[in-house]
């Protein structure tokens, strides 16, 4: 029997600040698909992880999500006292299932009928309840669509952006890895890369701009006007950084500094573009003089604080600085948005942006959604198709010891 069920949060149910304390880094996805595979009703299981959402994929003897709930928030260390006020903003949209979600209003309830009384215990529980109204459930039928939507691009920021192929790929390969990919979910990746790769062949849905980085670099033209003989300081040498360094010199942009944790990649992403390589130790001189920081460098705190802001600014002369920050969780600190001629931009800022271009994408979005319904019907046939054969050849194993058993067993009755 096939249950599958998939928990998530995007940029479509929950804000930056409640969805960047859900990121998983490298060894906390695989941490979190080791702690899945220890438990007796997880079959399979797949984890993907963006700078717009977290999602567990699971195949479950018992299609309760609450597993995936708090294996997530095991790994992910959820303290009450830190993250209880953002847990009780209202989660963007309601696209949520089953009984067990509950309200801000019914914790706000309990926790004034509990007043001072309530324990550490009390408030991690109810803070773990708030949290899951920013998730979106889905089971059997649903989890095979929303994965195809999410591999054509169809539910991402920027619609049909390229680069959620590659993150569903390293997810699978990340599954593997862990023994977490068993045919079942094989049968299911590959219908889901298979989906995503026909939409962005057949349509137009990924014309014009079709990532982050694009919608990054356009949000820095809008408020400068031209990028033309601009400055950058570009944090981070990953895809996203090297995508938003292509569109950059595409727009006319004069330097690139490039600031990276390890050196060759940093060198590697400056020879490309032709940028300099600039030290950490170096970066209020540069903010002081460049026109624009792109960040993406995917640190697990802030990189610029907002007295190195404060510092700089008054040395710039009203010069404007556009800092924009698209790593989950932010590496820039959101206080700096009050400094003077500071801009600051953060992922959900790009929205505006994106919104722009989604004209362009109307007619095809219509085409990928008939692709999405032929591969979720394809995925159904192969895996009925694989069930049959299971079944018949353990029906034919079963006979043949059957006959063996028979044939092997002495003869009574017999003369000699």
């Amino acid at each position: 029997m096939l249950d599958m069920i998939a928990i998530g949060i995007s940029h479509k149910t929950s804000s930056l600040k409640i969805r960047e304390k859900f990121c998983l880094d490298p060894i906390e996805r695989e941490l979190l698909l080791s702690e899945l595979k220890n438990e007796p009703s997880v079959v399979e299981a797949l984890v993907l992880s963006t700078c717009n959402r977290t999602e567990i994929y699971a195949h479950v003897l018992s299609a309760d999500p609450e597993i995936l709930f708090e294996t997530l928030f095991k790994v992910k260390k959820i303290n009450p006292d830190l993250i209880l006020n953002a847990a009780c903003e209202s989660p963007i949209s309601v696209s949520l299932r089953g009984a067990f979600f509950a309200t801000k209003q019914s914790f706000k309830k309990i926790a004034s009928r509990k007043a001072f009384a309530m324990t550490p215990s009390d408030k991690n529980s109810h803070t773990k309840l708030i949290l899951k109204n920013h998730f979106y459930f889905y089971s059997g039928r649903e989890v095979v669509y929303h994965l195809m939507q999410v591999a054509a691009g169809l539910d991402s920021l920027v619609i049909g952006e390229k680069q959620i192929l590659g993150q569903i790929k390293d997810s699978i390969e990340l599954s593997r890895k862990k023994g977490m990919m068993g045919k079942y979910f094989n049968i299911l990746t590959n219908m889901a890369i298979r989906a995503g790769k026909k939409a962005r062949a057949e349509t137009q849905i990924d014309c014009g701009g079709s990532s982050v980085s694009w919608a990054a670099v356009e949000m820095a033209q809008k408020i400068l006007g031209s990028l033309q003989d601009k400055s950058v300081l570009i944090i981070g040498a990953g895809k996203m950084s090297s995508l938003a360094a292509s569109h950059l010199k595409k727009k006319g942009v004069s330097q690139i500094y490039v600031i990276n944790r390890t050196c060759e990649k940093a060198m590697e992403l400056a020879r490309q573009f032709g940028g300099q390589v600039v030290s950490f130790l170096d970066i209020k001189n540069i903010l002081e003089k460049v026109d624009v920081c792109i960040c993406s460098a995917g640190a697990p705190h802030y990189l610029i604080e907002e007295d190195i802001i404060e510092e700089i600014m008054p040395k710039r002369i009203g010069k404007k600085l556009v800092l924009i920050d698209i790593s989950v969780p932010r590496n820039i600190n959101p206080a700096v948005a009050s400094l003077k001629d500071v801009f600051l931009m953060a992922v959900d800022d790009l929205k505006n942006v994106v919104d722009g271009n989604l004209n362009k994408r109307q007619m095809a979005i219509q085409a990928v959604e008939m692709i999405i319904a032929q591969k979720v019907e394809e995925f159904y046939e192969k895996l009925s198709q694989n069930i049959l054969r299971s079944t018949t050849a353990s029906s034919n194993a079963q006979e043949k010891s059957a006959r063996e058993a028979h044939r092997m067993a002495p003869s009574y009755g017999k003369s000699h």
